[in-house]
């Protein structure tokens, strides 16, 4: 059986040093679950960017296929039109 010394220092230190552990980690784990939350949001405010922009990339692709495959087309002359237009 521990000697009452002994129980005496685990009650004096041991327990005050588990009682501040407790609540640095609890402290921890909200500050990350805060953190966590906010970045939901920003995610989401990027996926939606991306969308937009794949669903510009898209329209630009269709345009650009209009307008090299019409009958007619120049594919040649429309790369000598947008070299000039790009400088």
């Amino acid at each position: 059986m521990p000697d009452a010394g002994v129980i005496a220092v685990v009650c004096i230190f041991g327990l005050p040093m588990l009682i501040g552990l407790v609540s640095v980690l609890t402290r921890h784990q909200r500050q990350m679950a805060e953190i966590l939350h906010k970045s939901q949001g920003q995610d989401q405010a990027l996926v939606d960017e991306i969308r937009a922009l794949r669903e510009e990339v898209r329209q630009l692709r269709d345009r650009t296929d209009a307008v090299l495959f019409s009958p007619g087309a120049n594919p040649q002359a429309y790369d000598e039109q947008r070299l000039q237009t790009d400088r």
